[in-house]
């Protein structure tokens, strides 16, 4: 399998290749346990590592015809993570104040009402997570990590149309869901504002 190298360690998809999984996979091999520990370190959260490590390299993959123009592989990779951390404690932050907040005016009384908050929280990421994939993928690089169509649309190599119809699809699930369960609606007006 040829490789190309530029400076260190860039190693370069072609478009297309058929050896780009092979070039991916050694790449992976090469830089997860990096980056499952640096993630674990700053987010202290074995949960976080992973899902984070898996982020990482779904980005990596989405870029594969970029990479020649990065000359150090590891400095971008490692810094793929300290933002995909940044942004994670940045929306446990954010969790935690809207606990609060919710526990400040009474909205949460006792530990009963932060576990049923917990479980529609945990209900309406499930509702998210079974959404179809590219819609699922589009969904969460919109609101959690705050791309514009344009954005999304050149990471995923499809026009902003498509980008705009997937989203609205996930949008009307999500709400169609939501309006059978009206606690469901209500935590979705409070996660859409504090969350998202």
């Amino acid at each position: 399998m040829k490789m190309v190298f530029k400076k260190k360690c860039a190693e370069t998809f072609s478009e297309d290749s058929p050896d780009d999984k092979e070039v991916f996979r050694k790449l992976f091999e090469k830089f997860k346990n990096k980056v499952y520990s640096y993630s674990l370190h700053i987010t202290h959260s074995e949960i976080f590592a992973e899902d984070i490590t898996q982020e990482v390299f779904m980005k990596v993959w989405l870029q594969r015809n970029s990479l020649g123009d990065i000359n150090n592989m590891e400095a971008w990779i490692i810094t793929i993570a300290r933002n995909l951390c940044f942004n994670q404690l940045k929306k446990e932050a954010r969790e935690q104040k809207l606990i609060r907040f919710g526990m400040n005016n009474q909205v949460q009384e006792n530990v009963d009402d932060y576990i049923t908050y917990k479980d529609r929280l945990n209900e309406l990421r499930t509702i998210v997570n079974k959404l179809p994939k590219q819609q699922r993928i589009i969904f969460n690089l919109n609101r959690m990590e705050g791309l514009k169509n344009e954005e999304i649309a050149r990471q995923l190599d499809i026009s902003a149309n498509t980008v705009k119809s997937h989203f609205t699809k996930a949008l009307q699930t999500i709400r169609q869901t939501m309006h059978t369960n009206p606690t469901m609606l209500i935590l979705a007006i409070l996660v859409i504002k504090f969350f998202i």
